[in-house]
């Protein structure tokens, strides 16, 4: 299309031109038909061609503006724009710079991934849908072991070799099915092991999550020995009692001497059954610690002086030297003291009985530190090596049938260790076969429940 400038300033001016001319022509041809002359032949055909010419001009001419038009605009608005080299190397720089800005922040997350799951207490294994291993953390390794540590782009089943972990691999394989399993004893350790199956969208493969359940299963363990060894306790003085009442109904009531033998076997066991259930109902409050946080200060000396006022007449009856070697001004510590005053007791009343008449039962007690130490020793029977590790569980006894015979329960040095554990403290033992033991006692100073 002709631009508005080339129609003001070639075009208006031409028309203008050409319309004088015409007028020109017709006021000379009006003159000439007044006068009787003919119409002009040659004029008609001049002026026609005269606007022929004057119409390719205005093309051609319209056209040599419109290009010097544009070619003037060009260059007008060249400085403003980039040149196509400039443009090229600012896409290039910027493109650069995004992929760089790309590549670090994938290393970013990477490094963030991998620190989150080396920090992981879980194992976890990923593997791809050929089952090659492509991911293993730390844990993972440490807890099934094999040849995890070279396993990246490997099998799975050339690096590990636990038979369930590998079918149920196989099997979430083919359902797509989440699935758990337990697997144990792998290398002591007992492992709940989850498998789940990735979206395809997402890669296919699958991701293993490996638990160690160890402790778990231990506690199971000694839930279950527990209620064995309670159900045995407490069969055997029942079995006793209900004997005897038995007897006693079948006619030895009437014969008064040994009815009062049996009465008194019944009250024994009666006893021990008493003993056996306080002792456990003792263990439970300890074990949830809801009466052992009433603490108040202390006095270490005072406790002691009523340890030997229960202890004394026990030590009189076999024959005894009971010593007690207190330093003065000692401390004072927070604790419980009728708890602490029943650990020393339990603690010196296993000195008296397991001593052989007219032996020797010695506690004293020190500061070292900032501890309270307390020891009780003896010169009694002693006790085996490979007891000494055990002695402090629940029901274990060195002689059982010597220990159930002076009316213990079996749990006399577990509560007494829970009580000391309880006030922040510890316990050690060392023992002799045949010449005696030393326990020792260590409570903190100032030590807050």
């Amino acid at each position: 299309m002709l631009s508005g400038l080339f129609v003001r300033r070639l075009l208006v001016p031409y028309l203008l031109l050409l319309v004088l001319i015409l007028a020109v022509v017709a006021v000379f041809e009006g003159v000439r038909l007044e006068n009787g002359e003919q119409p002009g032949t040659g004029i008609f055909w001049l002026l026609l061609i005269c606007a022929g010419i004057g119409v390719v001009y205005v093309m051609v001419l319209g056209h040599l503006y419109s290009r010097w038009e544009a070619r003037h605009a060009a260059e007008v608005l060249r400085p403003l724009s980039p040149t196509p080299s400039a443009n090229l190397n600012d896409l290039l720089r910027s493109s650069a710079a995004s992929f760089n800005q790309f590549v670090a922040q994938a290393g970013k997350d990477k490094a963030q991934l991998l620190t989150i799951l080396s920090s992981m207490s879980d194992g976890l294994i990923a593997i791809d849908p050929q089952q090659r291993v492509t991911l293993v953390n730390h844990a993972a390794e440490e807890l099934v072991g094999g040849e995890l540590r070279q396993a990246q782009g490997k099998p799975l089943y050339e690096s590990i070799s636990i038979a369930p972990m590998l079918a149920a691999v196989h099997e979430v394989m083919l359902t797509g099915q989440q699935k758990t399993i337990q697997a144990g004893a792998i290398g002591g350790r007992y492992l709940e092991i989850t498998l789940c199956r990735l979206p395809s969208d997402r890669g296919g493969g699958m991701v293993i999550v490996i638990h160690d359940i160890t402790e778990s299963h231990r506690y199971e363990d000694l839930r279950k020995e527990f209620v064995a060894n309670v159900s045995h306790e407490l069969r055997t003085p029942l079995t006793m009692i209900k004997g005897f009442v038995e007897t006693l109904r079948d006619g030895a009531l009437d014969d008064r001497p040994r009815a009062l033998n049996y009465l008194s076997t019944v009250e024994r066991h009666s006893d021990q059954l008493a003993n056996l259930v306080n002792d456990l109902l003792d263990l439970s409050r300890l074990d949830s610690g809801a009466d052992i946080t009433a603490t108040a200060p202390l006095h270490i000396d005072a406790m002691l002086r009523r340890v030997e006022e229960i202890a004394r007449q026990a030590a009189i009856k076999k024959g005894h030297n009971l010593v007690f070697d207190v330093a003065e001004n000692l401390p004072v510590i927070l604790g419980n003291a009728d708890y602490l005053q029943r650990a020393v007791a339990n603690l010196v009343d296993n000195a008296i009985k397991y001593t052989r008449d007219s032996g020797e039962v010695k506690v004293k007690a020190s500061q070292a530190g900032n501890q309270i130490v307390i020891e009780v020793r003896d010169n009694g029977i002693g006790i085996p090596a490979e007891d000494l590790g055990r002695i402090f569980e629940r029901f274990y006894r060195v002689d059982r049938s010597r220990s159930r015979e002076m009316g213990g329960t079996g749990l006399g040095l577990s509560i007494m260790k829970h009580i000391v554990q309880n006030h922040g403290g510890s316990v050690d033992v060392a023992s002799t076969l045949g010449s005696g033991s030393v326990f020792t006692v260590y409570l903190p100073i100032g030590k807050k429940m």
